[in-house]
């Protein structure tokens, strides 16, 4: 049998998942005895004089795709990405209020299409690099899990971000012992407490956006502090 030296045209597609074939097309392929992507063996599927297919394997990273006849080894010009399930490893910091930036770590960033807190959507964030996103808590956003998607799949911290409450005003400024005051800022959720100095308020309802107290008896001009989670705001005295 007669074999002739082996040349790659074409990789299809350019982008693939672990587990996924892709056509490789050609010449001189007859009795190809292995192809790898990088450094990793990939399997054969199908192939012919002109044309291979195979499968990305799972340990698989973005690299050039070769193959190996009993005539020569043929490499492609150009890279075959490679998309890999996406890892978060944690977040920094690991509470902060809305719109914060954060940085979130990992790895297999590149490429990622979502971030979400707790379920929400983040229509802007930057890929840093393959291990690092940087995105601002969204307005809306609620203490939970934090997670990005990419081709491949969607990952989730094992750990809560927790969204600090942060008031941005409220109404009435001066108030009597009794009377109520409605304070509006984000990161609302979950309020324990509220308090006007050292005084604990009456809390008569509440929003992640929202809060509605009763200004206690005892209460003296100071700072309104509402906690939620544990985490604690202050704003300017009343």
């Amino acid at each position: 049998t007669q074999f002739f030296k082996p040349g790659m045209a074409q990789i299809t597609p350019a982008t693939a998942l672990a587990g996924q074939n892709v056509t490789v097309s050609g010449s001189g392929f007859s009795g190809a005895t292995g192809c790898k992507i990088g450094s990793t063996t990939a399997t054969l599927v199908a192939m012919s004089g002109v044309e291979i297919v195979l499968t990305v394997p799972p340990t698989a990273v973005t690299g050039k795709i070769s193959c190996v006849t009993p005539a020569g080894t043929a490499s492609s010009a150009g890279n075959l990405s490679v998309v890999q399930a996406p890892k978060v490893s944690g977040f920094s910091p690991a509470s902060a209020a809305i719109g914060t930036e954060i940085k979130i770590k990992g790895k297999n960033f590149s490429g990622a299409t979502q971030v979400s807190f707790n379920g929400l959507i983040v229509t802007s964030f930057t890929i840093v690099s393959s291990t690092q996103i940087r995105v601002a808590v969204p307005s809306g956003a609620t203490t939970g899990e934090v997670s990005v998607s990419n081709a491949a799949s969607t990952a989730i911290s094992s750990g809560n971000f927790k969204v600090l409450p942060k008031i941005s005003s409220f109404s009435p400024a001066s108030v009597l012992p009794g009377g109520s005051v409605t304070i509006l800022g984000s990161g609302f959720d979950g309020v324990s407490q509220v308090k006007i100095g050292t005084r604990q308020a009456t809390i008569l309802s509440s929003s992640s956006t929202q809060v509605v107290i009763t200004v206690p008896s005892a209460a003296r001009t100071g700072k309104i502090k509402v906690i939620s989670f544990s985490l604690r705001t202050s704003a300017v005295k009343v």
